[in-house]
C-alpha cells in the first residue's frame, strides 16, 4: 500500500479508535504471570483454528482445565485486525515474519510465508476466504487414514458446529448467492456473502458465465461440489473480521474459570516423562524467551499435550523435542526421543500467479481511504466492510480429462469434481495503486518440500524449503490455468476495462522465457499441509494417526494443518476448523471415558 494511502488511514485509526470497544477478559500477558502451582489437564500450543477450536471445545467441560498458549499478543482493540478492509496493512508485529530458504525452482527466490503471530493465528492475518474445498478432499482423508469418519458424509455435523451464517453487514438481499440446505446458523465462527457493492466486478464476471458454454454459475461452491462460479463467502460478520480468536476465544469463552489463555509465550519443546514412565509419554512442555534465548520453564500436562502451532511449528516443536528422523536429529547433536522420519517432510501448498492488467480509464475510480473508514466506523458499510480487492465471485476450474497436460500422467485431485484452478476476480482501486485481473492458483500440486531445524537450538529460524513449481506438471497445469483466466475475462465488457497485461503469457512468451518469467513471479499460497501428516495407525509412513495422536508416543496430539496429507481444494482455513472440532471431540471422548 503506498505512503499516502497508509497516512490516510492512520489518521482514520487515531481518530476513530475511540469508537472500538473491547471486551473485559483475563488472559496472562507472559509467562511470569502463571503460578508455578497452577496444573492443567490439557496444554494447547498455538491459538489459530486448530488450538483454539480444540481449547474452546474442551473447556466447555468444567471437569477439564485447559492452557492455551499463544506465541503472539492479544487480537483484541486492534483496527488492523477488525476492519476486513485493512488486510494488505497488517503490521508485521502480528506476523512471525518468516522467509523460504532459496527456491532453486522459483530462480533462486527466498519469499515470505505469512504466519499469524497474534491470538488466532492465521485466522487474524489471512485474506478471510470462507471456501470448505471438495467433498472429496475429505473423502480422500478417510482413504489415506482409513478412517472414515473423516469422511465428507460424515463431517457435517463439525461443518455446522463451526459455521454461523450471517446477512451480509448492508442488509442487502443475497438470495441466489448461496445455498441456505449447506450452511450452519447456529456455529461460532461469522460467514457471510461479500457485503461490499463491487458493481463493476459482479456484472463482467456474470457476463463471462452467460457469454461462454466453458463456464457455469454454482449457486454455492461449498455444497462440496465447488465447479464454478459462484459468490464468494467469507469470515466476515457485521463489517469485521470473524477469526479464530473473535469467534472461539470471545469475552464469554475467555471468562470460563478453566481456560487459560497464556500470551507473548514461546514453545521450545515437549517433553517425555522420562525414567517414572514405563510408556513413551509426554506430559509437559518447555518455554522460552525468544528475545534473550534462554529456557525459562517447563508445564505438566495431566493428560495431553496438544500441538496446534501450524503446518511451520509444530514440526518445528517436534524435532526440537527429539521427534522426527534420528539421522538428521543425531547431524545436528538432538537426542533422538522417537524416531519419526516423516516430521516435516511432505509440505505442500497451492502457488499464486498473479494474471492481473493495468486499468483502463472505464474500470473503478480510486475510493477516498478516509471516507471509506469513517463509513465502516459510523455504519459498518462502504469498501472497507469486505476484501480490499473488490473480489465479489469465485471461480473453481478443472482441466479437461481430455487435456494434453495429462497424456501419460495422473491427474493428482482427489475426484471429477475437484478443481484444479481457483481464479478470484479481482480489482484494486487505491490512490497511486491499482491493479485488475486477478490470480490463477494451483490448487493441486504435486512437488513437495520440508521443514527443517538450523541448528540444535530452538530458537533458531527454521528451514522452510516449499520446492514450488519443481514439478513439469505442475507448470503445465499452471499454464492451462492462466488460459482458462484468459478466456473468463475475454467478453466485451472486460475488454473494456483491462489495459497493458501485467503477468507471463504463455501464448506469447517461448516456452524457456515463460518458464523463467513465472519462477520469478509466482508467490505462495500461504495453504501449506503435510509435515505431520495423518495416515494409518499400522503404516510406518505419517506422522499421526487417524485421531491424531503422534505415532508411537502417548499423551501427544497434533491439530493443525500439518496433518492434512494432501493439499485440499479450498483455503485450508476452513478444512482445520472442521478437521478440529472433530478433534476436540475425539479428545473429550478419550477422556470423559476415565483414561
Amino acid at each position: 500500500m503506498t505512503k499516502g494511502v497508509s497516512s490516510f488511514i492512520s489518521l482514520s485509526l487515531c481518530l476513530l479508535a475511540i469508537h472500538i470497544g473491547t471486551s473485559v477478559s483475563v488472559v496472562l500477558q507472559n509467562p511470569s504471570q502463571l503460578s508455578s502451582r497452577a496444573s492443567f489437564d490439557f496444554i494447547v500450543v498455538g491459538s489459530g483454528p486448530g488450538g483454539a477450536t480444540v481449547a474452546s471445545r474442551l473447556s466447555e467441560n468444567h471437569r477439564f482445565n485447559v492452557l492455551l498458549i499463544e506465541a503472539g499478543t492479544d487480537n483484541e482493540g486492534v483496527l488492523d485486525l477488525q476492519v476486513p478492509g485493512f488486510m494488505l496493512q497488517i503490521p508485521k508485529t502480528y506476523e512471525w515474519n518468516t522467509t523460504t530458504a532459496p527456491i532453486a525452482s522459483l530462480g533462486g527466490r527466498s519469499i515470505d510465508f505469512q504466519r499469524g503471530h497474534v491470538l488466532g493465528g492465521g485466522s487474524s492475518v489471512n485474506g478471510m476466504a470462507y471456501t470448505r474445498g471438495a467433498a472429496d478432499d475429505y473423502n480422500r482423508w478417510a482413504r489415506l487414514t482409513g478412517d472414515d469418519g473423516w469422511r465428507w458424509n460424515n463431517l457435517w455435523k463439525y461443518i455446522r458446529k463451526n459455521e454461523r451464517f450471517t446477512t451480509a453487514p448492508n442488509s442487502r438481499n443475497v438470495t441466489g448467492e448461496f445455498n441456505p440446505e449447506f450452511h450452519g446458523y447456529s456455529g461460532t465462527l461469522q460467514v457471510s456473502v461479500q457485503g461490499a457493492p463491487h458493481t463493476l466486478l459482479d456484472r463482467l464476471a456474470l457476463e463471462s458465465v452467460q457469454a461462454q458454454n466453458e463456464f457455469s454459475f454454482n449457486r454455492d461452491y461449498n455444497s462440496g461440489r465447488p465447479i464454478g462460479l459462484g459468490f464468494l463467502q467469507t469470515t466476515i460478520g457485521n463489517g469485521e473480521r470473524s477469526s479464530a480468536a473473535t469467534g472461539y476465544l470471545n469475552a464469554s469463552v475467555r471468562a470460563r474459570p478453566n481456560l487459560t489463555i497464556l500470551l507473548n509465550t514461546f514453545v521450545t519443546r515437549v517433553l517425555s516423562a522420562g525414567r517414572e514412565s514405563k510408556t513413551n509419554r509426554i506430559n509437559s512442555i518447555e518455554i522460552g524467551n525468544r528475545a534473550e534465548r534462554r529456557i525459562l520453564r517447563t508445564i505438566t500436562a495431566n493428560n495431553e499435550v496438544i500441538l496446534s502451532a501450524g503446518v511451520l511449528g509444530s514440526p518445528q516443536i517436534l524435532l526440537n523435542s527429539g521427534i522426527g528422523d534420528t539421522r538428521e536429529l543425531n547431524a545436528l547433536g538432538i537426542r533422538t526421543i522417537h524416531n519419526l522420519p516423516d516430521v516435516g517432510r511432505n509440505f505442500a501448498d497451492h502457488v499464486n500467479l498473479a494474471v492481473t492488467y493495468l486499468p483502463t480509464a472505464n474500470a473503478t475510480p480510486p475510493i477516498d481511504p478516509v471516507s471509506a473508514m469513517q463509513q465502516w466506523t459510523t455504519s459498518r458499510s462502504g469498501p472497507f466492510i469486505g476484501q480490499v480487492f473488490n473480489a465479489n465471485h469465485l471461480l473453481l476450474a478443472r482441466i479437461p480429462s481430455n487435456s494434453s497436460v495429462w497424456n501419460g500422467r495422473q491427474d493428482p485431485s482427489s475426484g471429477s469434481y475437484t478443481p484444479h484452478i481457483e481464479h478470484i476476480p479481482m480489482e484494486l482501486a487505491y490512490p497511486g495503486l491499482s491493479m485488475i485481473g486477478g490470480l490463477a492458483v494451483l490448487l493441486q500440486p504435486t512437488s513437495v518440500g520440508s521443514v527443517k531445524l538450523r541448528s540444535k537450538s530452538p530458537f533458531d529460524e527454521i528451514i522452510l524449503q516449499p520446492g514450488y513449481l519443481q514439478s513439469q506438471l505442475d507448470l503445465d497445469v499452471l499454464a492451462e490455468g492462466i488460459r482458462l483466466v484468459k478466456r473468463f475475462t475475454s467478453t466485451p465488457g472486460w475488454a473494456n476495462v483491462l489495459g497493458a497485461p501485467t503477468y507471463p503469457d504463455p501464448d506469447v512468451l517461448p516456452r524457456n522465457e515463460w518458464v523463467v518469467a513465472v519462477r520469478q513471479q509466482a508467490s505462495a499460497g500461504l495453504h501449506g499441509v503435510g509435515t505431520a501428516s495423518m495416515s494409518p495407525r499400522s503404516s510406518r509412513d505419517g506422522v499421526v494417526t487417524p485421531d491424531l495422536k503422534v505415532k508411537g508416543l502417548e499423551g501427544l496430539r497434533v491439530v493443525d494443518a500439518s496433518v492434512i496429507p494432501k493439499p485440499s481444494s479450498g483455503h485450508t482455513q476452513v478444512p482445520v476448523y472442521i478437521l478440529a472440532e472433530r478433534a476436540a471431540e475425539l479428545i473429550a471422548e478419550d477422556w470423559s471415558r476415565g483414561r
